[in-house]
């Protein structure tokens, strides 16, 4: 018999501890029934994906202006005859990668666009992380970039740049 109670008793410390932990992760009160408790689920439930609705909607927007910032950036560098950053052979990775690495100290207007422009240039012609972190670590150690042995035979490329601040 007293087996039998043990295991009753068992049993039943598991079930409050998963109870427990049901009201405490949906934030409902055990005495108010499973119709209550599946209401507050789809309350929850329904915040949740209003409030994830929202933040959506707030990156999207946020995407769209900065999109637009870039935009503007490169046709202005275009039209100052700025080319070449697809081209390997006029503008190498590691080139822009020291301009990246450059620009992050500037602090001037622009800069950001300046920053993911370069980005964005790495990221389309499937450069490696490793430039930056080498770019970066040449910045620390040597107090400056090595554009001058890495600059592109292009001259609209830009020379020092290959979007102008």
């Amino acid at each position: 018999m007293q087996e039998l109670a043990e295991q009753l008793e068992g049993r039943m410390s598991v079930a409050q501890q998963k109870t427990d932990a049901s009201t405490e992760w949906r934030g409902t009160d055990p005495d108010l029934g499973p119709a209550a408790d599946a209401a507050m689920a789809t309350a929850a439930d329904a915040a949740m994906a209003t409030a994830a609705d929202a933040a959506t909607t707030l990156d999207n927007e946020a995407l769209g202006r900065f999109h637009q910032a870039l935009r503007a950036k490169m046709a202005r560098s275009r039209a100052k005859g700025r080319s070449g950053w697809n081209d390997p052979d006029l503008c190498s990775e590691r080139f822009l990668a020291e301009q990246l690495v450059g620009h992050l100290a500037k602090g001037n207007p622009g800069t950001f666009e300046d920053i993911a422009c370069f980005a964005m240039m790495l990221h389309q012609r499937g450069a490696s992380p490793r430039v930056l972190a080498r770019a970066a670590r040449n910045l620390v150690e040597n107090g400056r970039t090595d554009h001058r042995q890495s600059r592109p035979p292009h001259e609209n490329c830009g020379g020092d740049l290959c979007i102008e601040s």
